[in-house]
C-alpha cells in the first residue's frame, strides 16, 4: 500500500510505500501523519519529507497489551483518530 499526498493543484505523488495492509490515516496540526498497518500489528508514523515510516506504538506480535511503543500489543488495527486538541491519538 502506499500514503498518498494530493496537492491543493490536485498533483497526486506517493509519500510512503510499504507492503502491508495500511488502513486509516489520521493527521493532527503540524505532524506528519499516522496510520494503522493491518498485518503489521503496528501504528506507524509516515515522514513525508523522506518516506521514512517509523514504528510509534506495536510490537509486531498480534495481541491485546497496553503498554508504551514496542511493548503495546494490537490485534489488526483497523484505524486511528485524534483528539481535537490534537493530545491523543486512538486506536
Amino acid at each position: 500500500d502506499s500514503v498518498l499526498h494530493v496537492s491543493a493543484a490536485g498533483r497526486v505523488r506517493s509519500v510512503a510505500t510499504l507492503d502491508a495492509d495500511l488502513r486509516g490515516i489520521a493527521i493532527s496540526d503540524g505532524s506528519a501523519p499516522f496510520v494503522a498497518d493491518f498485518d503489521g500489528n503496528k501504528i506507524l508514523q509516515v515522514e513525508a519529507a523522506n518516506g521514512a515510516l517509523i514504528t510509534l506504538a506495536g510490537s509486531g506480535t498480534s495481541g491485546s497489551a497496553d503498554g508504551v511503543a514496542g511493548a503495546a500489543q494490537f490485534s489488526r488495527p483497523r484505524g486511528v483518530a485524534i483528539s481535537p486538541d490534537s493530545s491523543a491519538l486512538f486506536v
